[in-house]
Formats: structure tokens, C-alpha cells, sequence
């Protein structure tokens, strides 16, 4: 229709059309009926081929279990979305060597446990800006984790294991190890 505000007076009705599987896409509203239905998700190899987005890590008692790298790129899709209070722990070594994604944005800053358990992360990424596995911490805790691998940017901020701690916030990072090479082209 071309209503700008529709009023619902039981000869009209507003419906919902989704374009993709993808939480983050807002819903259509149409005035005509159809029949389709939100697009379900098609992971293949853990990621969705229709949106992208990853496929969900597994959670038991309210804990998210990192397996591989697709889960761990799935959580921080996940703390960077607003769910900042999520826990996670590390189940395994990982290598993340593509699709490197930060935890934490400076608006969704990590504010949950991350437990790694003894385990090890291993990091290869270039020429990005703002590199660490922790983008932005809140009030939160890391502990029992090692990160290796190599960063080479051309940009600024780069970090083994955290980038930046949000204003206002105490992040805690206990019995961690960052033997991470940062290899950078800016001065100063």
C-alpha cells in the first residue's frame, strides 16, 4: 500500500517479508500476503552461503564451546551483534588463520568470561586495522590462554591479545601468554 502509517481496521493488514536468513537484516512490510517464509540458514562447512553469517557455537550451561575457528569467528559475530555478556571457553587449539574477526567493537565491547583453558590460538592476519582476538574489552575476564602467530598491518593498533580497554571499564586478563609478531610500516 501507500499508506504512510497503515491503519489496521480489519480491512487491511501489514505482513512481514524476509529477504534473508541474516538477523541482521530488517524485515520488509508489505500490504500483500505471501506465502513465503523467513530463508533458513545453509551452512556448508559452518558458514551460511545464503548470509554469511557463521553457524552457532554449541552452549552447554550457558557456556559457549569453541571448538574450531568457525566457532570462534561465530562468537565474535556474536559479542560484536550486543550479546557482550556472552561466555565462552576454548576447547581446543585453534588455528585462525582467515576471516579473522576481533571480539569486541568499541560500541559492543566484550564484557563476559573467555576461558581458554590451557589452549593455544594461533593468528596470521594482514594489512587490517585494528587487530588483536580481543578488539575492545569491557568488564570481563580472559584467562588461561595463549595466543601465537603473526600480525603484519599498515595501519595502527594492533595487539596479541587485547586491543583497547572501554572507558570506564576493568577488564581482567589472568595467566595469559601473547607471543604474537607484529610486523608494522607505521612509525611512532
Amino acid at each position: 500500500g501507500t499508506d504512510k502509517y497503515p491503519v489496521l481496521d480489519g480491512t487491511k493488514r501489514v505482513y512481514v517479508t524476509y529477504t534473508s536468513c541474516n538477523e541482521d537484516i530488517v524485515p520488509d512490510y508489505s500490504n500483500t500476503y505471501s506465502s513465503s517464509s523467513k530463508p533458513v540458514h545453509n551452512y556448508v562447512d559452518g558458514k551460511c552461503s545464503v548470509c554469511g553469517n557463521y553457524e552457532p557455537a554449541e552452549e552447554i550451561n550457558g557456556v559457549y564451546q569453541i571448538t574450531s575457528p568457525n566457532d570462534l569467528c561465530w562468537f565474535a559475530q556474536h559479542i560484536n551483534r550486543g550479546y557482550i555478556t556472552s561466555n565462552a571457553v576454548l576447547t581446543t587449539d585453534i588455528d585462525f588463520d582467515s576471516n579473522f574477526i576481533s571480539i569486541g567493537t568499541n560500541t559492543y565491547p566484550f564484557s563476559g568470561t573467555f576461558d581458554g583453558c590451557g589452549h593455544k590460538i594461533t593468528v596470521t592476519q594482514r594489512g587490517s586495522s585494528d587487530v588483536a582476538l580481543f578488539g575492545y574489552l569491557g568488564n570481563c575476564t580472559v584467562k588461561n590462554l595463549t595466543v601465537t602467530g603473526t600480525i603484519k598491518t599498515a595501519e595502527k593498533f594492533a595487539a596479541g591479545i587485547a586491543m583497547k580497554n572501554s572507558s570506564n571499564t576493568t577488564a581482567t586478563i589472568d595467566k595469559c601468554i601473547s607471543d604474537v609478531t607484529i610486523q608494522s610500516t607505521v612509525s611512532g
